[in-house]
């Protein structure tokens, strides 16, 4: 046996060692994940994260290695066979939450803008009130963001909206940061049509922009189609693919958003094919992935049928992009996992334009728990905010239950429960990290 990644410091000190009692039997926790690896197997432990390696006499005959089987008993990877393992995570969850530093906010989620320019017949914020940051907020914005972090790096997430339609506000922001000698790095979520060459060096240096995220609905004629952008060129998707071009030479990293859904099923596979011609020289600092876009805003929910219709499609593109090597190989996260997203993140706050401070970037008109200019902080709300959502015996049976921690009023998974389809294909994505982690260690 060898122990590859140990648990962490923090999770090990609320689980200490377990007790060895001779007259129980025992038997593997629900949240290991095995994978083959030549002639051994390594066990990763999506609770603990631990991941350990045996050989595969040792994993088929446990208790003939008593020293092996000791081990693991100690490190809860070996329960006993009453044991709730559920109850566990849930325990471990609650104490982590009540550690976890709550004194400050160093991620900020920030609108420059609620418009945008163009008009995507999906798009959520479409019936949302336009608002535009003016630049007396923008300087209370980074005020407050120097007041909140207490000294800690600033992170900064600039969305919309458009965020590049109030490159003024932007500008005022990250002038006033630097001229307090705030530490700090932003990332945006755009559509990447307003970048040229000059803004994006001007991003770069003074911004501290690392990485942009730009979503592409389909080939030149779809793209098209479906963005309408207001006085645009004759030709967008042709733009915006010399945008990214210039953001990866600028050194600065994109991440392509696929947006999938009943209009582009049968398109996505050839932009796949497109990218990977286009940025073959690129990929260091490319990434793409699919995103099933929601249907919680549409006047009829999709069935069974046309979820898994869609879900299908979705393996497909993701097995075509990592034969590609267009995804980024992430490894595994080393930390337990004691929040959902940024929702339920103590560190992290949405800023509006008008200085409202939520907890959702997709809920902009409700849930507001405070203002920058307001101390006075709307408890009850951040509390509706963290409820965790009822869990199906799927997620109850499910080696990864750690891993996808959903919220009561995340609309990302209204109504959209998990299959076991989705279950094992998530599962397949961890054993694929797994792997790329153990390659990287010979």
């Amino acid at each position: 046996m060898k122990e590859i990644c140990k648990i962490p410091p923090e999770i090990y000190a609320l689980l200490s060692e377990q007790r060895i009692l001779n007259e129980e039997k025992f038997r593997f926790i629900q949240f290991i994940i095995v994978s083959e690896v030549g002639d051994s197997i390594v066990l990763f432990n999506s609770l603990t994260r631990q991941m350990v390696l045996l050989d595969k006499d040792e994993y088929n005959n446990l208790t003939k290695y008593r020293e092996t089987y000791e081990f693991l008993i100690k490190n809860w990877i070996l329960v006993p066979e009453e044991f709730n393992d559920v109850k566990l995570y849930e325990q471990i969850y609650n104490l982590y939450s009540l550690i976890m530093p709550q004194n400050y906010i160093n991620n900020f989620i920030v609108f420059p803008t609620t418009d945008c320019n163009a008009r995507c017949f999906y798009c959520f914020e479409r019936q949302a009130q336009k608002k535009i940051m003016s630049n007396d907020t923008a300087v209370d914005v980074a005020r407050f963001m120097i007041d909140k972090s207490k000294g800690h790096d600033i992170t900064i997430q600039l969305f919309g909206g458009e965020p590049l339609c109030n490159i003024a506000a932007i500008d005022t922001i990250f002038n006033f940061l630097k001229a307090n000698n705030a530490v700090y790095k932003s990332w945006m979520i755009s559509n990447g049509y307003l970048f040229d060459k000059d803004l994006i060096d001007k991003a770069r240096n003074n911004w501290n922009l690392y990485k942009v995220q730009i979503t592409l609905d389909g080939t030149e004629r779809v793209y098209n189609r479906i963005k309408n952008y207001i006085h645009g060129d004759s030709n967008p998707f042709e733009r915006v693919i010399r945008n990214i071009k210039l953001l990866l030479s600028a050194g600065i990293k994109v991440s392509i958003r696929l947006n999938l859904d009943e209009h582009n099923k049968n398109d996505l596979s050839e932009l796949i094919d497109y990218l990977n011609t286009e940025f073959a020289d690129n990929k260091s600092l490319l990434s793409v992935y699919v995103f099933l876009l929601y249907d919680s805003r549409k006047a009829k929910k999709r069935n069974e049928s046309e979820i898994e219709e869609l879900t299908n499609k979705l393996t497909e593109l993701e097995d075509k992009i990592r034969n590609y090597g267009l995804n980024s190989k992430k490894k595994l996260r080393r930390t337990f996992k004691y929040y959902s997203c940024l929702a339920d993140a103590n560190s992290s706050t949405t800023i509006l334009p008008d200085g409202n401070l939520g907890k959702c970037d997709h809920c902009l008109d409700s849930g507001y728990w405070g203002n920058i200019y307001d101390s006075n902080i709307k408890k009850e709300n951040i509390t509706v905010w963290k409820a965790l959502s009822a869990r199906d015996e799927i997620c109850q049976t499910c080696p990864l239950y750690p891993e996808c921690i959903h919220l009561e009023r995340c609309p990302d998974y209204d109504g959209y429960s998990c299959t076991e389809e989705r279950k094992m294909r998530k599962i397949q994505n961890v054993r694929e990290k797994i792997l790329f982690e153990i390659e990287n260690l010979k």
